[in-house]
């Protein structure tokens, strides 16, 4: 798997994932202007992505009805060094699918590949050419 990201000038990125181009900014407070996400912006909604996709998945295996799943991240901000830190997700289920199923769905929801990855310490290399 690859993804690619290049200074466009400016403080404006371009990140290509497969097929696909995102343009992302830094925030306003490093000198961005709301251009487009910003990386951790971006991080964030791969994870509600990521947990709305499979508890999605989750519903139609049991037939029912997922239009409307909705999914928000809320994080902090901490120092060092800066990262991410305390997130916490709410799912909001459509009406019509019960307390009964909500077991099996926090199973789906916690099974997402972002969150397994950030549950444990990923091995991320840096090298400069």
């Amino acid at each position: 798997m690859r993804v690619t990201a290049e200074n466009k000038g400016d403080l404006l990125m371009e990140a290509r994932c497969g097929n696909h181009s995102l343009l992302l900014d830094v925030p306003k407070t490093w000198g961005g202007k709301d251009r487009g996400p910003n990386p951790t912006e971006l991080f964030a909604a791969s994870l509600a992505a990521c947990v709305v996709a499979l508890v999605t998945k989750a519903c139609v295996g049991k037939g029912l009805d997922a239009k409307g799943t909705h999914v928000e991240v809320t994080y902090d901000y901490m120092q060092d060094p800066l990262r991410m830190d305390n997130f916490r997700v709410r799912i909001r289920l459509p009406h019509g699918i019960g307390a009964e199923h909500r077991a099996d769905l926090q199973k789906a929801a916690e099974s997402c590949p972002v969150h397994e990855t950030m549950r444990g310490r990923p091995n991320v290399q840096f090298s400069f050419e």
